[in-house]
């Protein structure tokens, strides 16, 4: 899934306080023939050093028979610099100004007699920078570069071209990654060599011989004086062992220590089995800080039904891709397995997505058709890939899921009807019940009233929201999916109970002269039916409207005692999924007439 991470750089560049700023050189040679020799040195410094590549440099060439130095001048003219910013091989690193490196080649051609013992090259030169923490007193010492001609006593003909490495070591790293460089070598007469870490070759400034010694100073030359924890094959301490492949030159390591470290790199020539040359490269390398920017990463995001299903004409999978560098075209692979089959089962998916220069994000959507088969799940696993230059792997997403079928909604009603009485601050409890689809669900309530009605499947309708004797819901149900389903209307019925009174007066004075029987209204239709004791019929009204005097047909009173009688609701609606509800309505009982 994109993000910052903290590296080291490991760069061949030190901010030194001295003159010289050297950061480090090597020295070779080429047979030109007739005795003449083509004497390379290449030297390297802090580019922001005022000194360190001089105009005339000094390097001395000693006659191993006559023990005597050979004395030689390079010209201002024989010297070119070239200013090397860093390289920045990683492109996810972020670099800090400033930094770069000059280099120095000097040139010079010599003639050197065949001779028995061979040659020995020196150059020397002042000095390290202080703030070199591997070695003791560095300020106090400086550059050693040496090689060896070989004389007819190790070489029949006495001629020969040294050998030298490949490659200059990158000047940005990033550690805690591996570094694995290719620190191999060659040699034009092919001759074998051998590769490993070596002493640093000091140059003592206490010698009294000056900044660049006139002559230089014959070797065996003096040995590092390593501060604890530090060596010649641990220049980097114990946390960063350092591992050489003596005849690849294949250098692997990872630095941890902030700092600058003085390290040396040999290399040794042989003909025959007879070692002919040994000489040595030098670096100055500094650890620092610094911040290492990862420019892809893919995330997936999902909408419609889950991140670990697609159902079929419902919903889509979307992978989404976002990088910070935009300047090239990245190519992301794909490659599906499973059961399911692209531009059958779901859309159709490119082997390659490319995201084009100028664009930070882009998207890929994958859509499951509909094929109105009963079928099992399908299975997808999606991999998207693309090649991680940081890193140097392929990052990968990988994103498995379902295709099953979509199973249609179905919506029933428990109650076509609910009766309550509001008076009474009675509430109705109205639902469904609801199958298939794909949640999460949306419930739309709606009625002839603007109540507010919860987003819920079983809603409470309050007594204040019940006005009318009929009030008409239904909800409309939508799924994830999109899809919808309507209920049947559900019926609320403003009714209150049937009451009586148990004692009637007719007298004609305005109380009880009537019988009244409250909430009739609520109801299309009230049969009552009045019995006396013997059970005979008194008075029938088939849509009684509360206007019975407690008088006969004939218009006469009614005698002072006890009669009955029973209410019956007539065509209600509330049971009307359900006859024998309808008992429910009937009302029955006694009353007086006291006069």
């Amino acid at each position: 899934m994109k993000f910052l991470l903290s590296f080291f750089f490991f760069i061949i560049f030190a901010s030194q306080a001295n003159a010289s700023h050297l950061l480090g050189g090597e020295m070779y040679y080429d047979y030109l023939g007739s005795n003449n020799y083509k004497v390379t040195i290449i030297l390297f410094r802090d580019c922001n050093a005022t000194s360190g590549f001089d105009n005339q440099l000094h390097y001395t060439i000693f006659d191993e028979d006559q023990m005597s130095p050979n004395y030689s001048v390079f010209l201002s003219a024989s010297r070119v610099v070239t200013n090397l910013p860093v390289d920045y091989s990683n492109p996810c690193v972020v670099p800090p100004p400033g930094l770069c490196v000059d280099q120095a080649v000097y040139i010079d051609t010599v003639n050197l007699p065949t001779n028995i013992a061979g040659y020995s090259f020196s150059y020397q030169r002042c000095c390290w920078a202080a703030n070199i923490i591997n070695v003791v007193n560095p300020d106090d010492f400086g550059l050693t570069l040496s090689c060896f001609l070989p004389g007819t006593n190790q070489l029949p003909t006495g001629f020969n071209s040294a050998a030298r490495f490949l490659n200059l070591p990158p000047l940005v790293l990033c550690s805690q990654n591996e570094l694995d460089f290719d620190h191999s070598a060659i040699d034009a007469d092919g001759d074998s060599v051998r590769i490993f870490l070596c002493e640093v070759d000091q140059y003592a400034l206490s010698s009294g011989s000056g900044a660049n010694p006139d002559p230089d100073l014959p070797g065996p030359y003096l040995p590092t004086v390593w501060e604890t924890g530090y060596s010649a094959p641990l220049p980097f301490g114990v946390a960063s062992p350092m591992l050489l492949d003596s005849l690849t030159g294949q250098l692997t390591f990872t630095p941890v220590t902030l700092g600058n470290f003085l390290t040396g790199v040999c290399l040794e020539e042989f003909r025959d089995g007879v070692l002919i040359n040994k000489k040595n490269r030098t670096f100055n390398f500094t650890v620092v800080n610094c911040d290492q920017v990862i420019p892809f990463s893919i995330a997936q995001l999902t909408t419609g039904a889950s991140s670990t299903q697609l159902i079929e004409d419902c919903g889509t999978q979307y992978f989404y891709f976002s990088r910070l560098d935009s300047s090239g075209v990245l190519p992301i692979s794909i490659t599906i397995q499973g059961t399911a089959t692209p531009n059958v089962d779901m859309s159709n998916i490119p082997d390659t997505f490319f995201m084009m220069p100028g664009e930070f994000n882009d998207t890929l959507a994958i859509t499951a058709f509909y094929d109105s088969l009963a079928e099992p799940n399908e299975t997808v696993t999606l991999t998207l890939s693309y090649f991680d230059i940081c890193s140097g792997e392929n990052d990968s997403l990988v994103a498995t899921f379902i295709i099953r079928d979509y199973t249609d909604m179905s919506i029933s009603t428990p109650n076509d009807s609910v009766n309550v009485c509001p008076d009474l601050g009675e509430a109705a409890n109205i639902g469904a019940n609801l199958t298939g689809g794909q949640g999460p669900y949306n419930y739309d309530w709606f009625s002839g009233q603007f109540e507010f009605i919860p987003n819920a499947i079983n809603v409470q309708i309050p007594p204040s929201d019940i006005t009318e004797l009929e009030n008409a819901y239904y909800v409309t149900v939508t799924d994830a999916c999109f899809k919808s389903i309507i209920s049947d209307t559900i019926w609320v019925h403003n009714q209150c109970p049937l009451s009586f009174a148990n004692v009637y007066s007719p007298n004609g004075d305005g109380i009880n002269d009537i019988f009244l029987i409250p909430n009739i209204d609520d109801y299309p239709a009230v049969k009552l039916t009045i019995f006396n004791r013997w059970g005979n019929i008194i008075y029938l009204d088939s849509d009684y409207t509360n206007n019975w005097d407690l008088k006969t047909y004939s218009g006469e009173d009614l005698a002072d005692g006890t009669y009955f009688y029973t209410a019956e609701v007539i065509n209600d609606k509330k049971y009307i999924y359900d006859d024998q509800k309808e008992t429910e309505f009937i009302a029955h009982g006694f009353f007086q007439i006291v006069r």
